[in-house]
């Protein structure tokens, strides 16, 4: 009996044993961590424009093979598109597809006999258009990761949200006066108004040649010049008939000729020196003709 009893016991207890050391793979990996997630996760965007986002996989350390899952998005959004382009994965047991009346998005990657390991493992991109001004919003509904066989829990599954604006309505520019604001005396001042309030540049200043710089402003213009009664109209002259008068001559006597001729002399100062040696030398002869006149008279 003893010994049947030891025999039991360490039969149990190799059991234990045994079932310690072969704990299933998917035990090890539930506490994974691993991460679902929607890049970019925020944004702003005006009505109309497009959102490109990316579902992204973190696996934390560990080896995946297979993803599904299915995302919503609300009203604001419209899905437009999407790519497999880039994927981690090259088999699709469901292809993506999407639904804008349900508006859901749907898929499941596999690898095609690979796996993957990483941080930032691109599965689909998606292109929404905003259509509805406030918030758009994307979510994870459900998600599955797997490693052949093996279901691997998925810790987060975070989705995104952008926030949607009205567009800019903005009225045509209404023109102020020079020199108005911040504007310069040769710059207009404009100014307009835009829905909403400040989305877009409301008031500015421009160049314009009819204004005018300050020192032409303080100036009167060609046209604001004050003008006399004679400049604006000449004077008539007498109309007298008959024959012309006669043009008087003034008569110049000997003197004033030889005034006017020493005067032009004195202009130049050779000229007055050899005027005066010239003088001197007829005064010299004079004298010297006068002498020898004399001195024949005398004999």
């Amino acid at each position: 009996m003893e010994t049947n009893f030891k025999f039991k016991t360490f039969l149990a207890t190799l059991i234990i044993l045994v079932g310690l050391v072969s704990v299933p793979l998917s035990f090890l990996k539930a506490n994974s961590g691993i991460s679902l997630y929607v890049t970019p996760s925020s944004g702003n965007y005006d009505v109309g424009n497009l959102i490109h986002v990316s579902v992204m996989i973190d696996t934390k350390g560990e080896t995946i093979n297979a993803v599904k899952a299915t995302l919503g998005f609300n009203e604001n959004l419209e899905v437009r598109s999407i790519s497999k382009s880039g994927s981690i994965f090259g088999l699709w047991i469901e292809d993506p597809s999407y639904d804008n009346s349900l508006r859901t998005i749907t898929f499941g990657g596999a690898g095609a006999g690979t796996t993957y390991k990483g941080s930032a493992g691109k599965i689909i991109s998606i292109t929404f258009e905003a259509e509805k001004a406030g918030k758009g919003t994307i979510s994870f509904s459900s998600s599955s990761v797997k490693y052949g066989a093996t279901t691997i829990e998925v810790e987060s599954a975070t989705g995104a949200s952008y926030t949607i604006n009205t567009p800019c309505s903005c009225s045509s520019w209404q023109k102020g006066a020079c020199g108005e604001g911040n504007c310069s005396s040769v710059q207009r001042f404009q100014m307009r108004t835009c829905t909403p309030s400040g989305c877009a540049l409301e008031s500015r200043c421009i160049d314009d040649p009819n204004c005018l710089p300050i020192s032409e402003i303080e100036k009167p213009s060609a046209e604001e010049e004050i003008t006399t009664p004679e400049e604006i109209i000449p004077p008539k002259k007498e109309i007298v008939s008959g024959p012309p008068p006669e043009e008087k001559i003034p008569q110049k006597g000997l003197l004033a000729s030889l005034g006017m001729a020493w005067g032009e002399i004195c202009r130049s100062a050779l000229l007055t020196i050899v005027t005066i040696l010239c003088l001197v030398g007829l005064v010299v002869i004079g004298v010297r003709e006068w002498w020898l006149f004399q001195k024949k008279r005398k004999k």
